[in-house]
């Protein structure tokens, strides 16, 4: 069940083929759960985030004709841990652009924040516009009145094979300016961008919580999440060593074996989508044949007869 509510407005989505229309204004509020849990910043979606809600991104804000799934589309997940915001957001965009000299008309993401949600309608000390482009390692965008000397944010960006872009942000929100730790019901001025580029400048932008393109100078045009205590326990790793995989870049098949009884085993795409499962095993050692994965970077889970998870990163060739 979804958590997401609408607290201004009405949102009316329409989906027509592979083209989705937003046309209302709506103000969004998400609640994001705490977990007990980090992540590997690599831009490769962890486990943890297979336990998550995804949050469409969908209002167009910038360009002239609404976009298609493929060209651009995605949504974003959060959690909270320790007084530390862990963002990803995946972007479906089958043209990969960033060589324009103007940064925010590349392909990439922008986070907004207004830590601690002073609903001011200039941006003070306590909001923040991130901007991330895939390939850079730097980071640009707007904090207070233009002064960008941000704390160090974590973040990496990962574009498999078909163009499609996943980031993995960690936002220290104490650093940030938050006043107080992280606790149940505090809430932050929160807005999500794909920015999308074919080639010949900034073709689309779409947000998460309002189709106007105004959050990068005024908070009250973000949305809000709401830190919840409904604690999700992240599932239980065991050791690499319980479990041996081979080949691993695989082609054909899959060998997997292990120092206990087998039970399922289920892979991921990098942005979190269930590619394969079986399930039932009974044995110490498996064949998979995954011959229909396409090339590419995947997570899987094995399951122990025990319950246990053990997860790998495998790569198909």
């Amino acid at each position: 069940m979804s958590l997401r509510k609408t607290i201004q407005g009405i949102a009316l989505f329409l989906l027509t083929g592979s083209v989705l229309f937003s046309t209302v204004q709506a103000q969004q509020v998400s609640e994001i759960p705490h977990i007990n849990s980090g992540i590997t910043v690599d831009g490769i979606a962890d486990n943890v985030w297979n336990l998550l809600e995804e949050h469409p991104i969908t209002f167009l804000i910038d360009g002239d004709d609404y976009p298609t799934t493929s060209d651009c589309s995605g949504y974003y997940k959060a959690f909270w841990n320790t007084d530390t915001l862990f963002v990803l957001i995946f972007a479906e965009d089958n043209k990969l652009y960033t060589g324009d000299r103007t940064v925010y008309y590349n392909d990439g993401f922008e986070i907004y924040m207004n830590v601690d949600h002073t609903k001011d309608t200039v941006y003070t000390e306590d909001c923040y516009q991130f901007r991330f482009i895939p390939g850079s390692t730097s980071i640009s965008g707007r904090w207070g009145l233009d002064v960008w000397t941000p704390p160090t944010v974590d973040f990496a960006i990962h574009v498999d094979s078909d163009t499609n872009r996943t980031i993995e942000a960690v936002f220290p929100l104490i650093a940030l300016g938050k006043n107080s730790p992280v606790a149940e019901g505090d809430s932050m001025g929160f807005e999500i961008e794909i920015l999308d580029n074919d080639g010949s400048g900034r073709n689309h932008v779409l947000s998460w919580n309002k189709n106007e393109h105004r959050a990068w100078f005024d908070p009250t045009k973000m949305g809000t999440i709401i830190f919840t205590e409904n604690t999700i326990t992240s599932v239980k790793n065991s050791e690499s060593s319980v479990v041996s995989v081979y080949p691993n870049p695989v082609a054909g098949n899959l060998s997997i074996q292990s120092r206990q009884q087998l039970d399922a085993v289920f892979i991921y795409s990098v942005q979190g989508q269930l590619m394969y499962n079986v399930a039932g095993l009974s044995a110490s050692a498996v064949s998979l044949d995954i011959n229909l994965l396409k090339p590419g970077i995947y997570i899987m889970h094995v399951r122990l007869s025990d319950g246990t998870l053990v997860n790998k990163k495998l790569i198909k060739r």
